[in-house]
């Protein structure tokens, strides 16, 4: 796999919600072709095609 060069988009940080500290960080790839709101949106559809697809299954 070709090493990727990466940039920080913002500086890291740490957030607590109850018991549970997530560190948040975001990178940026020079070598990306889909915006950010792209790929949400194809996580999504996946995720719908996914979903649709086992309520078929289940009805079968």
């Amino acid at each position: 796999m070709p090493e990727t060069n990466t940039a920080a988009l913002a500086a890291s940080y740490i957030q607590k919600i109850g018991k549970v500290t997530f560190w948040v960080s975001s990178f940026g790839n020079p070598n990306g072709t889909k915006s950010a709101t792209e790929m949400l949106v194809q996580m999504m559809e996946h995720q719908l095609r996914e979903k649709h697809s086992d309520k078929e299954e289940e009805s079968a």
